[in-house]
């Protein structure tokens, strides 16, 4: 129940000005808005030179002895360290000259004050992000660089005209403050600093009758049937030719439950571990990956949801920290992002979240969803986040293009840390993190890792959730490919949710999303002898609803400048029948492409954008709401509709079910992967399959072959009867 980007910008009209009426200094612009940070008075964020050795850090640490470093320990590690939280001891305030005399420090590289967004903390360090506008020139960067204090450090290797910049030690201003003055020039398209993330990662077949989150019988205590029905799935597919990207703390190669199922990987955060892990506490990465495609039937270990599926890693954590957290900056999580879809992958597993948003990570996750797999999109999913008590969906989960997942317990019960809300998409079976008995999962090998040995059994969180669902996209995606379905980012997205578990609720609740993903039926869906067909509708006929609606706009909207607006409103209904129609009653989704107007998410005061009704074996009847903006304050006429005119509304939708059945198929040559649904007593003769094609011939009876029938080499006959 994600609204997409309509309901979301329409909001602003009525809503904008509420936010506006904060009074803070401590924002930031994202996509045009101001997003307002508290700051912590008693704490502060220092980032360290690099190669600062522990007895210069405990130099720091007592050359003040109203600061202590919190909890974390300076022994063990042999890592340089890159940051630290300092806290003030009583929770007294931290003046602007305390945080000016560690700037000025030679070991170190800023001194922030520590901030947070929604309940969770975030660093500040020395950088910010900018992109280019059309007619800005990198000269014009360079010089305010250089007015302002600025070192251009790098441009993005992804996305042309986006840069990374530094504040220097002599600048008054820090990386959010100095990310404001360089918005605020107008040459840009948007200036957000780099926060550093902490705690992003959301955790909470000798050991396959442990996996309870794949085959639940009961074991420790759990509900029986409680799981995703993955034994059930594998009967159709255990996946192929497809790659799922694990952006996280990076992916024990050597992990023989996971070796042959890994490919190159890719870490931006300059370490050059091409996805492995770095640090000594990079272990999350690793558990992640085993749930999604750890080996099958290698007799040893866990088995994954998708184990004939490759998996990318990608190292994301960039820092080795005193924050006693595990770090991540925003952009390395968009740069993971980027690299993924640009080199292959198909799914985008993230089990991690952000604080505040981040319009580099933004784009990212918009250009995998768009762009990804040759124009039909990445399949981009997020854990929902851990929180207690819960909260709502965090960022990136929250973006309406992704697919967010909470947990829910062995028993089917909500976990109390598993954020939700409206944009909660489905759950999967999981743990509480750190517990023994809890998800079983592939761990860093030897003593690396959250327990000695191979395997940990302490995983937990959304973060074992989010891996699930990214591996049963992965066997969607290996089904379609198979039936040759070329299905979209909004294909899966709705497979999932139209065949999730609704555990006993209503179809859609805050707290479960669309339900408990169910890997045999969203494969069953797909399977012989249903067809899915891409279909497309236009235009409607028009009703009014309400005229001379007023708009305030805060922002500018679909082409229209900032200020009020009146507007009429209309009801369009249209009928769509099937090119050609089903034996039952299909289902009947609409997908998103740029180049279409409708979804069937997208909805906007209460009145669907696109709601689907009455849908029969021949057709469906569609309902959505249009507004014509008429004039504005100065009854200047503007007649703009949005979302677009009625004659060019375009509605691209996907129906699946079972095809009306044939007496006979005769005296074909099949040079694709065909699916024939017989009849029963099915007649077959004359045929020939070749071009390594595979003919599936489906009946709820006998299939009688008549005649000459030739498969030629490479190709393939599948009979399917009961």
């Amino acid at each position: 129940m994600k609204n997409k980007i309509y309901i979301t910008i329409l909001s602003i009209f009525f809503c904008f000005s509420m936010g506006a009426q904060q009074a803070s200094e401590n924002f930031y612009y994202y996509q045009g808005e101001k997003i307002f940070l508290q700051q912590k008075t008693d704490k502060m964020y220092l980032k360290f030179a690099p190669n600062v050795n522990k007895e210069q850090i405990r130099s720091i640490a007592n050359s003040d002895t109203s600061l202590i470093v919190p909890a974390t320990n300076l022994s063990g590690d042999h890592h340089p360290i890159h940051s630290a939280i300092l806290k003030t001891k009583m929770g007294r305030q931290i003046s602007s000259a305390t945080i000016e005399y560690y700037k000025k420090r030679p070991e170190i590289v800023s001194a922030t004050p520590l901030f947070q967004y929604n309940n969770s903390e975030q660093g500040l360090t020395d950088e910010f992000v900018v992109k280019l506008k059309k007619t800005t020139s990198n000269a014009q960067l360079l010089e305010l660089a250089k007015q302002n204090d600025c070192q251009v450090k790098e441009e993005n290797p992804f996305v042309k005209n986006q840069f990374m910049l530094s504040v220097s030690k002599v600048s008054n201003l820090n990386a959010l403050q100095m990310s404001n003055l360089f918005y605020e020039t107008g040459l840009f398209e948007f200036s957000e600093p780099n926060f550093v993330i902490f705690n992003a990662f959301n955790s909470i077949d000798s050991l396959f009758s442990q996996q309870y989150y794949l085959k639940n019988t009961g074991q420790n205590s759990g509900k029986s049937g409680i799981d995703i029905n993955a034994e059930q799935a594998w009967t159709i597919s255990t996946g192929f030719n497809v790659k799922i990207a694990v952006v996280d703390e990076g992916v024990d190669k050597t992990h023989p439950d996971l070796q042959t199922n890994l490919l190159p990987g890719y870490d931006p955060s300059g370490n050059n571990s091409g996805g492995a892990p770095v640090w000594d506490a990079d272990n999350h990465g690793t558990a992640c990956a085993g749930i999604i495609g750890a080996i099958q039937n290698n007799k040893i270990g866990i088995s994954g949801v998708a184990p004939n599926c490759k998996m990318i890693p990608i190292h994301i954590t960039d820092t080795n920290s005193l924050t006693g957290a595990v770090e991540v900056s925003q952009d390395c999580g968009a740069k993971g992002i980027d690299w993924a879809w640009k080199n292959g992958a198909d799914v985008i597993s993230n089990s991690w979240s952000c604080n505040s948003p981040y319009t580099p990570l933004t784009n990212a996750i918009n250009n995998a969803v768009t762009q990804g797999r040759g124009g039909q999109g990445c399949v981009v999913v997020f854990a929902s986040g851990n929180k207690i008590p819960y909260g709502a969906v965090t960022y990136p989960a929250s973006l309406p293009n992704v697919i967010s997942v909470g947990a829910i317990d062995k028993n089917g019960t909500v976990w109390n840390y598993s954020c939700r809300g409206d944009n909660l998409d489905v759950v999967a079976p999981s743990g509480n993190t750190g517990q023994t008995g809890d998800v079983v999962t592939t761990d860093r090998v030897g003593i690396a890792g959250y327990e000695t040995g191979d395997y940990t059994t302490r995983f937990g969180g959304t973060s074992a959730a989010c891996p699930q669902v990214a591996g049963v996209a992965g066997l969607i995606l290996s089904q379609g490919l198979n039936r040759n379905f070329n299905l979209t980012t909004d294909d899966v997205r709705h497979i999932l949710e139209i065949t999730a578990n609704k555990l006993g609720k209503a179809d859609f609740t805050s707290e479960t999303g669309y339900g408990l993903i169910d890997a045999y039926s969203a494969l069953k869906l797909l399977d012989t002898p249903n067809q899915l067909y891409h279909g497309e509708a236009y235009g409607g006929t028009s009703t009014l609803l309400n005229s001379n609606l007023k708009w305030t706009l805060n922002t500018p909207f679909a082409g229209l400048a900032a200020g009020v607006y009146f507007v009429d409103k209309y009801q369009i209904t249209a009928h769509v029948t099937f090119q050609n129609p089903f034996s039952d009653i299909p289902k009947v989704w609409f997908r998103d492409k740029d180049s279409y107007t409708m979804s069937f998410d997208n909805s906007n005061n209460g009145l669907p954008y696109a709601e689907i009704t009455n849908i029969t074996s021949t057709g469906f009847d569609v309902r959505y709401a249009a507004y014509c903006v008429k004039y504005d304050i100065i009854s200047q006429a503007i007649n703009r509709w949005i979302p677009e005119t009625l004659s060019s509304i375009k509605m691209a939708y996907t129906a699946v079910g079972t095809p009306p059945c044939v007496t006979s198929f005769t005296s074909q040559t099949v040079a694709n992967n065909t699916t024939v649904n017989g009849c029963n007593n099915f007649n077959v003769q004359n045929v020939t399959v070749t071009n390594n094609a595979k003919l599936t011939l489906s009946a709820p009876g006998d299939v009688t072959i008549n005649g000459s029938f030739e498969v030629q080499l490479g190709s393939e006959l599948e009979t399917k009867t009961p």
